[in-house]
């Protein structure tokens, strides 16, 4: 009885520690009042999430910016005369194609990214960065309209612990290339399955019921045991 006792606790906590699953987080960037600030830190149970800005200048050299927060969610501010608030890719300074960076502290699974303001002439490119650089994994360009608000939606299946989102010139007619993108990352969406004991598996709601039925069964297995041996 002994064996069999230990052989289902051992089960349970194995059955328990497979069941860890991915967890749907969604991010919504849309807050009261303004920010103007070199980084922003969003958390959720286990996972941690730190976006910072920056722009690429004409000779390539990149340079850092303030990530700018409001109602309409996430840009990049700094570097251009007109004071450029959102995640565009003119500047009259630099012509700098601005970007943000989500940091986040383990790897996940980028789902989807919503972007506000969203028009015709709007294009934007999405990369995975690692120690071997950047890897674009995904991109919107002109030529796609928004809803009837302006918003618009970016679905990907992407997975890495750092993502950059950098808007990016599109080539018009007679291979003109225009500067015109202008949006805001109003959320996103990832999945997350928790690592290195971040955050605790939860087993499915059948293997519970299941490991319950297997622990009553055990005690009344005990009873009869005891009434037999009185």
């Amino acid at each position: 009885m002994k064996v069999f006792t230990q052989s289902l606790i051992a089960a349970a906590i194995t059955l328990g520690a497979a069941q860890a699953h991915a967890v749907p987080y969604t991010y919504n960037f849309s807050q009261f009042g303004i920010e103007n600030v070199s980084s922003k830190t969003y958390s959720n149970p286990g996972l941690d999430l730190t976006v910072s800005a920056s722009a690429t200048s004409n000779s390539g050299a990149t340079l850092n910016r303030n990530v700018y927060a409001d109602a309409f969610g996430l840009g990049v501010y700094g570097g251009a005369a007109d004071g450029s608030i959102d995640l565009d890719g003119h500047s009259s300074i630099d012509n700098g194609n601005d970007a943000l960076k989500f940091s986040f502290s383990d790897d996940v699974t980028l789902q989807s990214i919503t972007f506000a303001f969203w028009d015709i002439d709007d294009k934007v490119n999405v990369f995975t960065l690692n120690d071997s650089g950047l890897t674009q994994v995904g991109g919107m360009g002109n030529g796609v309209f928004g809803d009837i608000l302006g918003n618009k939606t970016l679905n990907l299946n992407a997975l890495a612990d750092t993502f950059v989102v950098s808007a990016a010139d599109w080539r018009g007619a007679l291979g003109v290339l225009w500067q015109t993108t202008d949006v805001r990352i109003s959320g996103l969406t990832v999945d997350y399955t928790p690592s290195n004991g971040n955050n605790a598996a939860v087993p499915e709601p059948g293997t519970m019921a299941l490991l319950g039925l297997g622990l009553v069964g055990l005690g009344l297995a005990r009873r009869m045991q005891k009434k037999a041996a009185a």
